[in-house]
């Protein structure tokens, strides 16, 4: 089993129930508990195919509750554990609302590494320099 960094499978059964109970808070539109929910299995330790289901929620909850800075620092985590069009194109809408220019820049470095099959992914991601 592949794991990052912190990410081990010893956590993962306490790491699964607190993002379901993070996603049942969702559901009700309790960003705030579903935050607390994510942060705690954020602290554990977990396999990279859960972490990339953490992030991605626990960045949809900053979205929601508007905290853009933390919204980002989660992306860009996501997007070193799991390189992909999707994740990418996430994180460079934040830069582009947050006006942050240098990371933008730095951030379009990586984008070359990307490879597609899609042709409107391989537009879109031109069009992102």
């Amino acid at each position: 089993m592949e794991t990052v960094k912190k990410y081990a499978p010893v956590d993962e059964p306490r790491a699964i129930q607190y993002i379901k109970n993070g996603r049942d808070a969702l559901t009700q539109g309790d960003f705030q508990n579903a935050m607390r929910n994510f942060k705690k299995c954020y602290k554990s330790r977990i396999t990279k195919k859960l972490a990339v289901i953490l992030l991605n929620q626990m960045a949809f909850c900053m979205d929601q509750l508007e905290f853009y800075d933390q919204q980002q620092t989660f992306l860009e985590e996501l997007c070193d554990i799991e390189l992909n069009f999707n994740n990418v194109l996430k994180l460079m809408k934040i830069y582009n609302e947050t006006n942050n220019e240098v990371k933008r820049s730095k951030f379009a470095e990586r984008i070359k590494l990307l490879t597609t099959e899609d042709e409107n992914e391989k537009k879109q991601i031109i069009y992102l320099f």
